[in-house]
């Protein structure tokens, strides 16, 4: 992930992420399932990252700087991914 897509302290942002499947040649036969992470603040623009995992790491990496409010749809691992100034 590039620096300048990563959220800067303070602010507002919404996070989410979502399930696509993908073709690997690891599951002949059926697909994989990655998922589009986004990130976004209102009247800034959208950030969608993806990544072959659901896992809190992703978010927590993404969110390493962030310091503001961040609004989730209460999935478990965002709770756990908040760094002391979220």
């Amino acid at each position: 992930m590039r620096d300048e897509a990563r959220p800067a302290h303070g602010g507002y942002i919404q996070a989410d992420e979502t399930h696509v499947g993908v073709q690997t040649p690891d599951k002949k036969g059926s697909n994989h399932r990655g998922y589009f992470w986004q990130y976004s603040a209102p009247g800034m623009g959208v950030v969608f990252d993806f990544e072959m995992t659901r896992g809190k790491q992703v978010a927590k990496e993404f969110l390493k700087d962030y310091g503001g409010i961040l609004h989730t749809d209460g999935y478990a691992a965002m709770k756990k991914t908040s760094a002391p100034k979220i």
